[in-house]
């Protein structure tokens, strides 16, 4: 009986040594899988980066010093921008083509774009700088800009010196052909969206005709489309295809373009919900999540926050904060937030001022005499709002807080 006994042990000690052997394995793998995609991400980065940059400079030397002075004067063309890498994102992968973009400048006031975007296709680069311009009263009713559903606007495309290339305008999500402008002869074709899923916008570039995986259709040029399923149009010098899709604002390297000067609102913002739904409600709670993230003591952050612009949360960082503490859900219209501020549920917000700065208050609603408001933690007051004020239509990202990340 003992023996037998000593037989079972040894096996369990020998199947629980296998088993803690395999998830191992399963780990190491996976981890050498990610940093293998991160590695490979880098090097395509970089690849587009040295593209880039000599490109732009052997612009600069062969036209001489007086040529970023003279783009300025051309109305059309606009000034070569300075680029930051660490915002770049891939947007398109596959076998053979991948392709990244890289916000540059995003106005959510007016819902203006501008962005780099870039293919490496075998090891060759090509890509333009994507102006994106939605109608005023199209943008007031479609806060993200990312859902092209019947848009309403201008693409403006540029090459990396920030020469016009071409204008195209669209209405109701089709290509209007009497505002278009272009350097080149264009037609149009109704095809279906040659990237089922990208986000943002993409350029893919082909040194010769491109048959798409069925064989049925033929790009050749430079194409732009108003998302999934719209009309394209292309011009045979232009050298890519460039179309626009899915994935949602919320989600997006967008938000870091917009900085917080007083980050100080985010972490009380976050306190005050905390004391809503019966969670930490000290604000140093949350800030020392963000010391820790930052490589900081407490009081090192916080003497930072106060002083320096480059330790403040942007939008980006402050939905990180959120959603590292909380279980949120995005809203995007009137009706949805009513609901919600209605049913006693706090909703975080970051409104945007139009110059590329923000600000982080929560938004809530008095029974008692019927109104909206927003809490400022940086007064520690509420202040009433309206529906059609002009404070509130500079909100632009709504997130319901269901509950703490317990």
């Amino acid at each position: 009986m003992i023996k037998q006994f000593k037989h079972l042990m040894y096996l369990c000690v020998f199947l629980f040594i296998f088993i803690s052997s395999c998830k191992k394995e399963d780990v190491i793998f996976s981890q050498v899988a990610n940093q293998s995609k991160s590695n490979e991400f880098k090097s395509l980065v970089n690849q587009v980066k040295f593209w880039h940059d000599s490109v732009v400079s052997s612009t600069l030397i062969s036209k001489g010093e007086n040529v970023v002075k003279s783009l300025g004067l051309i109305s059309e063309d606009i000034l070569p921008p300075t680029i930051d890498w660490s915002l770049a994102f891939k947007n398109f992968d596959s076998a053979n083509i991948k392709s990244i973009t890289i916000p540059i400048r995003y106005n959510i006031s007016t819902g203006e774009l501008l962005q780099l975007v870039a293919t490496s296709k075998n090891d060759s680069v090509n890509g333009y700088l994507i102006r994106q311009i939605p109608d005023s009263s199209y943008y007031a009713s479609h806060p993200d800009i990312l859902d092209m559903t019947g848009y309403t606007g201008q693409y403006i495309i540029y090459n990396l010196s920030g020469k016009f290339l071409s204008k195209i305008n669209f209405k109701g999500g089709i290509i209007n052909k009497s505002k278009s402008s272009q350097n080149n002869n264009i037609r149009s074709n109704s095809i279906e969206d040659p990237c089922s899923g990208c986000d943002l916008l993409t350029v893919v570039v082909y040194s010769s005709s491109y048959y798409k995986d069925d064989m049925s259709w033929l790009y050749t040029g430079f194409a732009i489309s108003s998302g999934s399923g719209g009309s394209y149009y292309d011009y045979s010098s232009g050298g890519g295809i460039v179309y626009s899709g899915g994935s949602s604002v919320y989600n997006s390297t967008l938000l870091s373009l917009v900085s917080i000067p007083n980050g100080r609102c985010v972490f009380g913002s976050l306190a005050y919900i905390g004391s809503i739904l019966g969670w930490e409600n000290d604000a140093d709670y949350y800030i020392l999540q963000w010391a820790k993230d930052k490589g900081f003591s407490l009081s090192e952050i916080q003497f930072k926050l106060d002083n320096d612009p480059n330790y403040r949360p942007n939008f980006q960082q402050s939905v990180m904060l959120l959603k590292n503490n909380f279980n949120v859900t995005p809203l995007s219209t009137n009706e949805a937030i009513l609901s919600t501020v209605k049913s006693n549920i706090p909703i975080f917000a970051l409104i945007d001022w139009g110059d590329g700065n923000g600000h982080c208050v929560v938004l809530g609603w008095n029974s008692d005499e019927n109104y909206l408001y927003y809490f400022d933690s940086l007064d520690e007051s509420e202040h009433r709002i309206e529906f059609g004020d002009n404070f509130f239509t500079k909100i632009k990202y709504f997130y319901r807080v269901n509950s703490p990340k317990y």
